[in-house]
């Protein structure tokens, strides 16, 4: 078992002499610097300290995903990228549709509640994305994906504690080229895509992009009394999907995504990027399965017959019929909806040749739907549908300068509001037969209403004091404030209430770096970050509304990460290896419970209360290359280690110090391998891609039920392309050994209810896709 002390921070980053040494017995035998640049790697440039550098100088850990490696590993949404990033995890809400969790370095969040923040900091073109909720995004027309690892407090600032991911769209330079892409596979995939940019004017550019998505579903829904007609204890279903036992499906999407990106250059000095974007997402619900069946613990009443007939962990089967007898008898579809979209609008303006201010104005609105039957049998144990409305407006500005050779700083401000609305319909006919006080309805109806709001200011410098030394400072204030208005209806405990949060935080970063040759960089860092706290969004019993309830508000989580590594390139830029290891010291760790003991007698209390769980160090390491050893032939790779080791555990959870954090597997790796072989006039590759994650937990409370037990999936990608690329053919095999394997859990076994629900990922899928690039030279 690892303990904090100032000896493990050496050992974390031990491999750093050891790397440098190496790579600079390798610099010796390379030859002149001047042809290393004519050959090998090309350099990757990013973003990350608010100005474009070399991801190879900059003293960050960072993982950066260029459109061509998007496209080459078939990955479509922002989940599929975190396979190859080291101690990264990325996964659709269990029971929850359109809304997505991620985790980086142990630290995130897993509940999509508005009330709630994430853990990650998500952006699109550097525009924040403050709720959990649609942030399943589909990958249309981007440039580049920016993965940053460890706190991003002065450089992110909002809710970047364990990390931030940047989505960058291709900027419009009127270089009238685009594209169009069609695909078909399994599963009736149709995909159609497209992207032109083109210029209106000499300085005025627009480019246009859009996808059509659409995939059926690959769990079936079936009527368990028509497929078993012996078991006359259960009902059939109130409807019907066709002549079969088949009601419907579950996994399938449906998709249309359209932006349009305006840029307005008039001078050398200033430019105006005006973008608009617009997702409908009317997919079906989760692909769920049940692993877990059974009557409810401790001896509560629960429903007759229900039981572990209803288990189809290990096929693609699901008997929920999304159907209630109550309120007399109703039915629901199996939802995934979201609609939404935004504008923003960026401004760049050179001050002078030394400094320039950029605006950064951003307004998005979202609706998302969806509906949850996870008991996973023909009988109603709990039934739900949810409306979250949400919108929010951030500002950022920044003024970004140089003193010449010497240093470079940035100096800005950040503002973000937020309203919502969360609507819930739970139908839950065993809630009666519980012991609560006062008593939940069979139906029961939220209308809660939340609204924030965040100030920050912040400044980042970087001093050169000597040839290739370099130090880094930052700091950023935040002020925030938090209101959630309870309605659930009349007599109900937490109707009529309101809650209120403010908080304020300071977050720093240091860091020095040394680049001993130009391939070979060293740097060790400091840096801080937090995630606000706020008001319960889910009080269920009136105990956690009582003034001094423990369970009434949660206090914000911090996080202080100390991290060193280095960034090489060697064997004539032919091999890129890049090592990072750290410690974090995590402080009261935000968490959600399921059971709410009274604090004067320990009884037990039905809940999804948000507390601070404890106090816990997180140690790792990360490991990624990029090889190109022959011409035509990439191979890249990542391997991470996550330890996670509670030092302080708040009673209250019924944790203990041996629990881990939800969503962090300790060991992952990845690879992938292309080659392209001259065909003709055109060129054939193929890729061949593989990763693997370790066992992990869905749940803080690490129940048995919902443990996700290690995987490993391999993908492959054949393309042909004709002479100058105007062509393309892509056959591609997803999850190509049909390997069962899941991806998250909705469990409903600490809070008594008795079952839990797997989310399953596709099996095997194979895909044709034709595209045509026009206006290439």
């Amino acid at each position: 078992m690892w303990i904090m002390r100032g000896r493990d921070i050496l050992a974390s980053a031990a491999v750093v002499p050891l790397v440098i040494g190496l790579a600079t017995q390798a610099y010796a035998q390379e030859t002149e610097a001047r042809q290393e640049e004519a050959a090998g790697l090309a350099d990757i440039v990013v973003t990350a300290q608010y100005r474009a550098q070399n991801v190879q100088q900059t003293p960050l850990a960072i993982t950066a995903v260029n459109a061509e490696l998007l496209e080459a590993r078939s990955q479509t949404n922002v989940i599929d990228v975190a396979a190859q990033a080291p101690n990264v995890t990325l996964r659709a809400g269990g029971g929850q549709g359109g809304t997505m969790s991620a985790t980086i370095r142990g630290v995130g969040q897993t509940d999509y509640s508005l009330a709630l923040e994430p853990g990650v900091g998500i952006y699109i073109d550097d525009v924040y994305l403050a709720t959990m909720a649609g942030q399943l995004i589909n990958l249309v027309d981007i440039d580049r994906i920016e993965i940053a690892r460890g706190p991003q407090g002065t450089l992110s600032g909002k809710n970047s504690i364990g990390g931030s991911i940047k989505i960058y769209s291709k900027v419009p330079a009127g270089s009238n080229t685009g594209y169009v892409s069609a695909t078909y596979g399994t599963d009736n995939r149709m995909t159609v895509r497209g992207a032109a940019d083109f210029a209106l004017a000499p300085d005025l550019f627009v480019r246009l992009s859009g996808i059509g998505h659409t995939v059926d579903g690959f769990v079936d829904r079936i009527d368990y009394r028509c497929s078993h007609p012996a078991a006359t204890d259960v009902p059939t279903a109130v409807r019907k999907g066709g002549g079969d036992c088949r009601l419907g499906t579950l996994g399938g999407q449906e998709y249309l995504v359209g932006s349009a990106d305006i840029l307005y250059r008039p001078s050398d000095v200033f430019e105006l990027r005006f973008r608009g974007d617009y997702t409908k997402d009317s997919s079906e619900g989760q692909a769920v399965v049940q692993s877990v069946a059974q009557q409810p613990q401790n001896g509560l009443p629960g429903v007759p017959g229900y039981d572990s007939r209803f288990v189809t962990l290990g096929s693609y089967v699901n008997y929920s019929t999304y159907c209630s007898p109550t309120d007399g008898g109703y039915c629901i579809d199996p939802l995934s909806q979201s609609t939404g979209g935004g504008l923003s609008l960026q401004a760049k303006l050179d001050l002078s040749d030394s400094m320039s201010l950029t605006s950064i104005t951003a307004w998005r609105k979202q609706k998302t739907l969806f509906s949850l039957d996870v008991d996973g049998s023909p009988f109603t144990e709990s039934q739900q549908y949810m409306e979250i409305d949400f919108r929010q407006f951030t500002q950022e500005v920044r003024l970004n300068g140089n003193f010449g050779d010497f240093a470079e700083y940035t100096i800005g401000g950040f503002y973000l509001d937020t309203k919502g609305k969360d609507r819930e319909h739970i139908d839950a006919p065993i809630f009666p037969d519980f012991s609560f006080n006062p008593p939940i309805p069979t139906n029961l109806y939220t209308n809660d209403r939340t609204q924030a709001h965040t100030e920050a200011g912040f400044a980042h410098l970087v001093v050169h004091p000597l040839a290739g030394l370099n130090l880094t400072g930052g700091l950023r204030y935040t002020r925030e404030y938090k209101h959630h208005d309870y309605d659930r209806g009349v007599g109900q405990a937490a109707t009529g209430k309101a809650e209120t949060y403010r908080g304020s935080r300071w977050d720093y970063r240091v860091a020095l770096d040394y680049q001993f040759t130009p391939q070979l960089m060293a740097y060790a860092q400091t840096a801080t970050g937090f995630k606000g706290g706020g008001p319960n969004p889910r009080p269920i019993a009136l105990i956690e509304l009582e003034p001094g309830s423990p369970y009434r508000t949660f206090k914000p989580e911090t996080l202080t990460s100390y991290e060193a590594g280095v960034k090489t390139t060697f064997l004539d830029r032919r091999v890129r290896l890049n090592v990072a290891g750290f410690i974090s010291k995590y402080k009261d760790m935000q968490i959600q419970a399921n059971n709410c003991p009274d604090p004067n007698t320990g009884a037990f209390n039905f809940c999804f209360a948000q507390l601070n769980a404890g106090d816990a160090t997180i140690k790792g390491l990360e490991f990624e290359t990029l090889m190109q050893p022959v011409p035509g032939l990439t191979i890249d790779g990542s391997l991470s280690y996550l330890h996670f080791q509670y030092t302080r555990v708040n009673p209250l959870t019924g944790f203990t110090k041996d629990n881990v954090a939800p969503n962090s597997p300790d060991w992952k790796w990845s690879f992938g391998i292309q080659y392209e072989i001259p065909v003709g006039s055109g060129t054939l590759t193929p890729r061949f891609d593989g990763s693997y994650q370790a066992s992990s937990f869905s749940y803080g409370n690490n129940a048995p039920s919902t443990r996700i037990p290690s995987f490993s999936v391999f993908n492959a990608r054949l393309t042909y392309r004709a002479e100058a690329g105007a062509w393309e053919a892509s056959l591609e095999a997803t999850n190509l050994f049909d390997k069962y394997y899941i991806l998250n859990h909705f469990d409903q076994q600490a809070n008594l209810l008795g079952y839990t629900a797997a989310q399953v990922a596709p099996p095997r899928r194979v895909a044709l896709t034709l595209k045509h690039n026009f206006g290439q030279r």
